[in-house]
């Protein structure tokens, strides 16, 4: 096998290491950890920590990887979790609303990432980082 994707989630997300190295025994070539979302690079806390953490295993252990940033899913971003109250045309904004969020779906995702892994030569992919991003729009914007 040449490449395993990961798509854990958060959860699971704590099991990816020995997902890797057992991948790395059965001479999977690039593994793809569950990293869509925000940037986690320099991530010292939380799941932004617990994923970094996770690549810098994956370079310690000698396995490629190719990391995807994408930014919130459009299709999960917008529910009462994140503060917005659709049925009730309400929304909830941290802060002032102005800073900048970035959003791309789901499906955008898969073929973004089907298209690199395809596309790309595996030198290329090797320890890369990939971002894609179908929207990016102010807060406030968004809650119009």
């Amino acid at each position: 096998m040449d490449v395993i994707i990961s798509t854990v989630g958060k959860p699971a997300v704590p099991m990816q290491t020995a997902l890797a190295r057992i991948a790395k025994d059965n001479g999977v070539k690039l593994f793809v950890p569950s990293e869509f979302g925000m940037p986690t690079i320099g991530g010292t806390t939380g799941l932004w920590g617990l994923k970094n953490s996770q690549r810098l295993a994956l370079e310690q252990m000698g396995l490629p990887y190719a990391l995807f940033f994408t930014g919130a899913f459009t299709d999960t971003s917008f529910g009462p979790d994140l503060g917005f109250d659709l049925p009730n045309g309400k929304v909830n904004l941290a802060g002032t609303g102005n800073n900048l969020v970035s959003f791309t779906s789901r499906p955008d995702i898969a073929r973004y990432v089907v298209h690199v892994l395809t596309s790309l030569s595996s030198s290329k992919l090797e320890n890369a980082i990939f971002r894609i991003e179908a929207e990016r729009a102010v807060s406030s914007d968004i809650a119009v």
